[in-house]
């Protein structure tokens, strides 16, 4: 995508027009936009404060947010650690069969 197809795209949902921004992590650095909601991660970060970063583009100025994550059963331990290093609650859940199945 070119530069200026970039910004528009930016300035589209910041303005509310879109609703939805996919981005590339190089993308999004520097971004801060108050009314995102929720951050999706389609591939897992390479690293903890990665991950860390794109869950800062949700819950700005007080508000909450919310981060869904696909990931493999052999990320799950980063997920516990996680946890441990940010002080944060991340639930896991999973979807079967097209049906997400609650975990208590």
């Amino acid at each position: 995508m070119e530069k200026e197809d970039r910004k528009n795209a930016i300035n589209k949902f910041k303005l509310g027009k879109a609703k939805i921004l996919i981005t590339t992590d190089l993308s999004a650095r520097g971004l801060d936009i108050v009314d995102v909601s929720h951050v999706f991660n389609l591939d897992f970060p390479k690293s903890k404060n990665e991950y860390l970063h794109r869950c800062g583009r949700t819950a700005r100025g007080n508000r909450s947010g919310n981060t869904i994550s696909i990931i493999t059963k052999k990320e799950l331990d980063i997920i516990k650690d996680l946890q441990k290093e940010f002080n944060i609650v991340i639930t896991p859940k999973t979807l079967q069969n097209g049906e997400l199945i609650r975990h208590y």
